[in-house]
């Protein structure tokens, strides 16, 4: 049951991330007349223009694919044998990511304007994602305490791919770049421009693949184990 349901989800996961974020670059790059760049655009951008029926429904459907993974979390929860360590530090990871995700939505929607509120949001995403990596780790590496040999394999991969990203989201929280983010560059009269890398954008945007893609491995997990 758990592989039906994983081989299901994990491709029409990715499907509609993918495609919900490529449709939103198209809309924006057609309405502003300039190529979305991931690295100095923030997402609540890729839909900061006057409203219509497309984009609407382009809204409605980026929103069903960042609460899609609670559907994953449902499927846990019902499913889960809550005598196994590794089933009780997965459905914890989901909630925490989940957490990350709604954080997501928030910052979708919230403008640099609101600039504490939307720090905190972008905090609260990222302390919560980084926890969700270290506890996948720290289940995977109790289930082999236990020494479940027909899945230790699975483990040390799972360990590997999850210590990858939370060294990944450590390194974004040390570089100095994320500190100067708000800083303009200037053009050739000397106006203030933006610049080539906002490092607060481009790490949100970071975030997003990485949750894509824990999503996935965690669906991957469940299947295996």
């Amino acid at each position: 049951m758990n592989y039906i349901f994983s081989a299901v989800f994990i491709p029409v996961y990715i499907i509609l991330s993918i495609l919900c974020v490529t449709l939103l670059v198209k809309n924006f790059n057609f309405n502003y007349k300039v190529n979305y760049s991931f690295k100095r655009f923030f997402p609540f951008e890729i839909h900061n223009f006057k409203s219509d029926g497309y984009l609407t429904t382009l809204r409605i459907f980026y929103s069903c694919t960042i609460f899609l993974p609670i559907i994953l979390l449902v499927f846990l929860l019902i499913t889960a044998d809550y005598n196994r360590v590794i089933d009780l530090y997965l459905i914890v990871s989901l909630i925490l990511l989940g957490i990350s995700l709604v954080c997501e939505f928030l910052l979708f929607i919230t403008k640099t304007l609101n600039i504490k509120l939307f720090l905190k949001e972008f905090l609260i995403r990222y302390l919560s994602m980084l926890a969700s990596s270290l506890l996948v780790i720290v289940g995977c590496a109790t289930d082999i305490v236990f020494h479940n040999a027909a899945n230790i394999i699975a483990d040390i991969i799972f360990i590997v791919l999850f210590s990858i990203i939370s060294i990944l989201l450590l390194f974004m929280a040390l570089s100095k770049k994320l500190s100067t983010w708000y800083i303009m560059d200037k053009d050739e009269k000397g106006k203030s421009v933006r610049p080539k890398v906002i490092y607060l954008a481009y790490y949100q945007w970071i975030i997003y693949f990485i949750e894509v893609v824990s999503v996935v491995l965690i669906a991957i997990l469940f299947m295996v184990k």
